[in-house]
């Protein structure tokens, strides 16, 4: 009787193993091997026959023709850690491709198989423009293989390697020239020669910066590719330069997930024969170690290829494998700037902080790195730490313990301290001193109605300087300018808006770099000033400033405590500011939580932070969330401050917002109108919460097609906005919209376009004629017009909006293409089939395959021809 199946294929296995060990230094070991196992004889050459023609046993380089199924191989592109890369012809498509199979070492052992299988799979989730994509997925003859994008370009590794020997060494327009060169190359088919084509005349924007700009901005499109990656359970666990390719376009894209796996135990890796995974330059401490490897493991990869691509050379040094391992674990990279000095403080500490040995203590993310490389980018303030210096200590005690011991007998020098510090203090008194004369004289200029109280309270600060402690005179300095800086805000007594501005930048300016104030003292000014930015709708402004105070706070208070959540809590309304509701509600959450354990749940700062969360799950569409919220927040403050607080009344104009938002009808009107009252008379018609309690309650009245009287409402709305706001306020811009909006619904044309003339009016004189806010008001003045049968006034409002459109945003983008078909169909309705024609022709071909609005200009352009044919 013949064996099973199953151990006559492990024979074989293990046959083929055999010839392949023996084979370089025995060429007659197949033979050999056949004659000892004749059972075996025909299906062990098939197998090696196989590999060889698929170019994966001999000499590659030489091997030109052959084909795997559906592929006929070209030309040898590379070779990784799991297989050979070939450039083939697909031949049912007729297109070019990149053919990834499996190595002979990697082919037939247990499990090797699973591996290929589990790279295909994992890529195959995957859906991201910075990864690269698999075109089909097949195997022949026992050898499997994928088919993916073949990318006109090169890697960075082979990239930074030429550029090395080049003389122009590490510069964008080298890098480029390099990407079109290989390009070039793989458009020849193999064997020929073709000139070089033709020099572009197009810069990709990535290459248009500096060197360091184009390392940033290769590596955040990584770190977000990694991060969508990740969202979905994989681990790359072989980030590397290699890894990383460029093509001519500019798009970089993340290849060879050769060693991916939705796996975090290390025990799960294949590493039979000796095989390590990854490249050991790049590998993690706890690569190297057999620990448990996350997200975070290829954070520390992109780290060190950030670095590589930055300066052109890896950040530990070896004399040999083990030296180099020795020095991974210990962390002990050549600082950057040691090896770059051009390169940033900011930029050298993202990137240590990527490649931080302690897992913990790196990004906790990809997206977390990739933030912060954009903070980089737009030179925003980065979350990124240095090490405490008492870390630092003991790391290099753990390194050099016989000279940590010298260093303990120098201890009594530490006597010294007390004198140098006390020095140090003076000189910070006298700054402090120095900086408030002069912001005394700064703010006296810009009001001047109030120089004789300023020059007052200047006065009393320096004698709180010389009369108290240098932290209480910090204290001191920071309560007047809170003090001063909330004159500012809306809901504060007014002062003139150039004075406003005044103040906060001076405030600002103090904020960011008087050292002497303090750590403490400057964290409560930066908060104060963000929080008054915010509530003037300047985010810009007021995002770097909370992040200071958060950072200053954290430094001061530690993490976990009250002023570090009152902290986060600005930020992320920052950040909900910015549109971006996700990142907000996480953050928002996160405070919350730990707010109701310190402070407990009916605390004024936790049921703030609770109603933040509520507008973030409205931003989200969670209605029913922010209601269960609202409706906690009311009678958690009315029971423990009384229905007639201002914080409960806030909560309760809140609530109302909700119930609209969910389209509750009748409990919303109740529930607005209930929050108006309670508004105008608790806080009064000025009081930003009652202006929102205002504007609601023209929502809710919108809702029971109640037109008149929302109109009548966003009017007063409008109006209590331009006087407590201002007219650029986002919000007294949002009120104008929101009267046409309602004249529009109840059907009354002529207010309607007395009220578009007005909000296009405002946002013009806000934000200048080519904002695009202004340039969307203009063009919905034009539909308007239209609609009114204005059809002169109509043509010319558009003509205008298309000629503004195409100068600030562009012939092909969406708004410009929107005017265009508006266009094409009033000159349609008028008769001039001719040039109706050609702007939908126009607006057709600029609209991507796929687009929802393609289907119906194709039907405007058919329509517009037939017309014209007659």
């Amino acid at each position: 009787m013949n064996d099973p199946a199953p151990h006559s294929d492990a024979e074989l296995e293990e046959l083929v193993l055999r010839v392949l060990d023996a084979l370089e230094l025995d060429p007659a070991a197949l033979d050999r091997l056949c004659a000892e196992n004749p059972a075996h004889a025909t299906k062990l050459r098939s197998r090696i026959r196989t590999l060889e023609e698929a170019g994966l046993l001999g000499d590659a380089d030489s091997w030109t023709s052959g084909a795997i199924g559906d592929f006929h191989l070209l030309r040898k592109l590379g070779e990784g850690g799991m297989g050979i890369v070939w450039m083939a012809e697909q031949l049912s498509l007729k297109r070019r491709v990149a053919l990834k199979l499996v190595r002979p070492d990697q082919l037939h052992f247990s499990g090797a198989r699973v591996r290929f299988q589990r790279e295909v799979e994992a890529i195959a989730q995957l859906s991201h423009p910075a990864i690269l994509q698999i075109h089909s997925v097949g195997n022949e003859r026992g050898l499997p293989y994928y088919a993916m994008e073949l990318v006109r370009g090169c890697s960075v590794g082979s990239g930074l390697a030429l550029l090395r020997a080049d003389a122009r060494g590490l510069e964008p327009a080298a890098l480029l020239a390099l990407v079109r060169r290989h390009a070039d190359a793989l458009e020849a088919m193999p064997g020929t020669v073709t000139a070089p084509a033709a020099t572009r005349a197009d810069t990709p924007e990535a290459y248009r910066g500096t060197w360091t700009e184009l390392a940033l901005y290769v590596a955040r499109q990584v770190a977000l590719a990694l991060a969508h990656a990740h969202g979905r359970g994989v681990l790359h666990r072989d980030v590397k330069p290699h890894n990383v390719l460029l093509d001519v376009d500019g798009r970089v894209l993340l290849a060879d997930f050769g060693l991916a796996s939705t796996s975090s135990r290390a025990t799960d890796r294949i590493t039979r024969y000796g095989t390590q995974m990854g490249s050991v330059p790049y590998m993690s401490p706890e690569q190297l170690t057999g620990a448990d490897c996350d997200a975070r493991t290829d954070v520390y990869g992109l780290g060190v290829t950030l670095y590589e691509f930055l300066c052109g050379a890896l950040p530990h040094e070896g004399a040999n494998s083990e030296q180099l391992q020795q020095r991974i674990l210990e962390g002990r990279a050549v600082p950057l700037r040691r090896r770059e000095p051009r390169i940033g403080r900011d930029v050298e500490l993202v990137v240590a902080t990527a490649m931080e040995r302690d897992p913990q203590r790196r990004y906790e993310s990809a997206a977390a790195f990739a933030a912060d490389l954009e903070r980089l980018q737009r030179r925003e303030p980065i979350a990124a730490r240095p090490l405490p210096r008492l870390l630092l200590l003991r790391r290099w005690i753990e390194r050099r313990p016989a000279a940590a011991v010298s260093l303990a007998l120098g201890t009594a020098l530490a006597v010294g301290l007390p004198l140098v510090w006390a020095v140090q203090e003076s000189r910070s008194v006298h700054a402090m001193e120095s900086k408030n004369t002069a912001l005394a004289g700064a703010l006296s200029e810009a009001r001047a109605q109030e120089r004789r109280a300023l020059d007052e309270r200047a006065k009393a600060v320096e004698a709180l300087v010389h009369a108290q402690s240098e932290r209480d005179a910090a204290d001191g300095v920071t309560d007047y300018l809170i003090h001063l800086f909330e004159q500012a805000a809306p809901d504060s007594a007014q002062g003139t808006e150039p004075t406003a501005s005044e103040l906060l930048a001076l405030g600002a300016e103090h904020a960011q770099n008087a050292e002497a104030l303090g750590v403490d003292a400057r964290a409560r000014l930066a908060n104060a000033i963000g929080d008054v930015y915010l509530r003037r709708g300047d985010v810009e402004r007021a995002e770097p400033l909370l992040t200071l105070s958060l950072e200053l706070a954290r430094a001061t208070h530690g993490r976990g405590s009250e002023r570090e959540l009152s902290a986060l809590n600005d930020l992320a309304i920052a950040w909900r500011a910015r549109k971006q509701p996700e990142k907000a509600r996480a953050l928002f959450q996160r405070v919350l939580d730990e707010q109701r354990e310190l402070l407990g749940r009916a605390h004024s700062k936790t049921l703030s932070t609770q109603n933040n969360l509520a507008y973030c799950a409205m931003d989200l569409g969670e209605s029913a969330l922010a209601v269960e919220l609202l409706e906690d927040a009311v009678a958690s403050s009315s029971a423990e401050r009384g229905a007639r607080d201002p914080e409960t009344v806030l909560f309760e104009v809140s609530l109302g917002i909700a119930l609209v938002g969910a389209k509750d009808v009748e409990r919303a009107a109740a529930q607005a109108a209930k929050a108006r009252a309670l508004a105008l008379e608790v806080l009064g018609p000025k009081h930003p919460n009652a202006l929102s309690a205002i504007g609601n309650l023209a929502r809710a009245h919108e809702l029971r097609s109640e037109f008149d009287a929302a109109i009548a409402a966003n009017r007063e709305f409008l109006a209590g906005c331009r006087e407590v706001y201002g007219p650029a306020h986002p919000q007294t811009l949002t009120a104008a919209l929101n009267v046409a909006s309602s004249c529009r619904k109840g059907g009354k044309v002529a207010e309607e376009g007395e009220a578009r003339r007005e909000h296009l009016k405002l946002c013009r004189d806000a934000r200048g004629p080519d904002d695009p806010d202004a340039l969307r008001a203009l063009h919905n003045l034009g539909v308007w017009q239209q609609g009114a049968e204005l059809v002169d006034e109509a043509r010319a409002t558009l003509d205008e909006a298309l000629a503004a459109r195409r100068r600030v945003l562009g012939a092909t983008h969406a708004s410009t293409l929107a005017t265009l078909t508006q266009l094409a169909q009033l000159e349609e309705k008028t008769g001039r089939v001719a040039r109706a024609l050609e702007l939908a022709r126009e607006a057709l071909a600029a609209t991507a395959e796929g687009d929802a609005s393609r289907a119906k200009r194709a039907e405007l352009v058919e329509r517009l021809t037939a017309a014209s044919a007659k």
